[in-house]
């Protein structure tokens, strides 16, 4: 059998795009919370504190929790970051996270 006629098989595995504990941002520890609610507000699914680092999310199913986990620290970045107008800018911010969780979610292989 000639190296040319030798088949390498991918295997497509769904990625599970763990939630982390903690995580360091521009030099921070930051904590991600779960809770039931989320200051007092059963529609809020999460809150980024950027001058405690801490991201709390609700309760949820996991797609939803990965979603806004990824929304919340998008908003980390940009209060890390100072960017102030785009931290303000929910679309903007939402578009992002969206656009890095299918990056996460679809990435294949590795670079040899």
């Amino acid at each position: 059998m000639t190296h040319s006629s030798v088949f390498h098989t991918v295997l497509e595995v769904p990625l599970v795009i763990a939630i982390p504990n903690s995580f360091k941002l521009g030099g921070r520890d930051w904590t991600v919370e779960i809770h039931d609610v989320i200051n007092n507000e059963p529609d809020l699914y999460g809150d980024c504190d950027g001058f405690e680092c801490i991201i709390r999310l609700k309760k949820s199913s996991m797609d939803v929790m990965q979603h806004t986990f990824y929304h919340e620290f998008v908003h980390a970045m940009c209060f890390t970051l100072g960017w102030e107008k785009f931290n303000e800018d929910e679309a903007k911010v939402d578009t992002l996270s969206g656009v890095l969780l299918q990056f996460l979610k679809s990435r294949r292989g590795k670079v040899q």
